[in-house]
């Protein structure tokens, strides 16, 4: 039985074959990581990130969350992972999924990992720090290209190794904002709960 491995907080359940279809063809095995309406499987040789929608119109969320994604990792300085985070086809069925490199660990693995450190309030302040300027994207893209970021909470939320946050998982329902339909306000009102929630330390303090 293949060992479990541990990555971003979550503990692989089992591992699966998956073929990949994407103008040639790839086969390899995947860890499952978490399951339910997307499953997301986690390649340990390619450090690569795979999310697979489960039915319904999850397929259809998956691929409209791609350009949000892309100009989320270009606004980070990531253009080279940029070209890497791309739909791919899922043998069988040809199921549309979104492939993307391993970036770093979340915001929520670094609290996890953090609970217990001896200098848990210096990393405390580095966290909210990053978390802060994963706000300031979240507002560049909302006034730059119309893209809403509904779910800020930490394990949506890479700390990247250049120090930049990533903002990932744009597969839910609200993700453009057309006609002024979610404000500035709102989408600050969703970080300073997170915040709050998480112990993070933010500019209401």
């Amino acid at each position: 039985m293949p060992e479990r491995i541990k990555v971003n907080g979550y503990t692989s359940k089992y591992q699966r074959s998956i073929r990949l279809i994407n103008g040639s063809e790839n086969e390899g095995c995947w860890d499952l990581m978490k399951g339910g309406a997307f499953n997301l499987y986690y390649s340990q040789p390619d450090k690569q990130w795979l999310k697979v929608p489960q039915g319904g119109d999850y397929e259809y969320r998956i691929c409209r969350s791609l350009p949000p994604q892309h100009d989320a990792l270009e606004l980070a300085g990531l253009n080279a992972e940029k070209d890497m985070t791309r739909i791919v086809h899922v043998y069988p069925g040809n199921t549309k999924s979104l492939l993307m490199p391993h970036l770093g660990d979340t915001i929520e693995s670094t609290l996890k990992d953090i609970s217990n450190h001896p200098d848990k309030d210096k990393w405390i302040d580095i966290v909210s720090e990053i978390y802060y300027y994963a706000w300031l994207q979240a507002q560049a893209l909302l006034i730059n290209g119309g893209w809403w970021f509904d779910d800020p909470n930490p394990g949506n939320i890479i700390r990247h190794k250049t120090k930049q946050p990533v903002l990932i998982d744009f597969s839910n329902n609200k993700i453009r904002s057309s006609a002024n339909a979610f404000s500035q306000n709102e989408l600050e009102k969703k970080f300073l709960k997170q915040m709050k929630k998480n112990g993070l330390r933010g500019w209401w303090d």
